[in-house]
């Protein structure tokens, strides 16, 4: 979940789905528009009771617009873990970002305030 129409505007009930893939990977994919800029997000997982479990610390944030990026992103990683964002250009090869850390796990039973953007 995270900021824009496209990451749910961090409404956890409108977050970008996740489809479970063979070798335990879950995958989901967005389009964004050229030029989209930095997107802040968190990983959630539904507790199944209609809470959320939300990454604690800072928002991950995908520099869009930075030097290589953009095309296809993939993103890996584990949810409250390192997470790891590549973009493929035309050429097949993948422009790495460093890796995203988080720390500490938070359960709201409703969606909490969204986060302050960054500065």
């Amino acid at each position: 979940v995270g900021a824009g129409d496209a990451f749910g505007a961090w409404a956890p009930e409108r977050a970008l789905p996740l489809t479970w893939t063979d070798g335990d990977m879950w995958t989901g994919e967005v389009a964004l528009p050229a030029g989209a800029g930095p997107v802040e997000y968190k990983l959630i997982v539904s507790t199944g009771d209609g809470g959320f479990d939300w990454e604690g610390g800072e928002n991950r944030v995908v520099q869009l617009d930075a030097a290589g990026m953009g095309g296809v992103l993939v993103v890996s990683g584990e949810f409250g873990g390192d997470v790891h964002v590549a973009s493929l250009g035309a050429d097949g090869i993948a422009v790495p970002q460093p890796p995203q850390r988080q720390q500490q796990q938070q359960h709201y039973d409703a969606p909490p305030p969204p986060p302050p953007a960054a500065s």
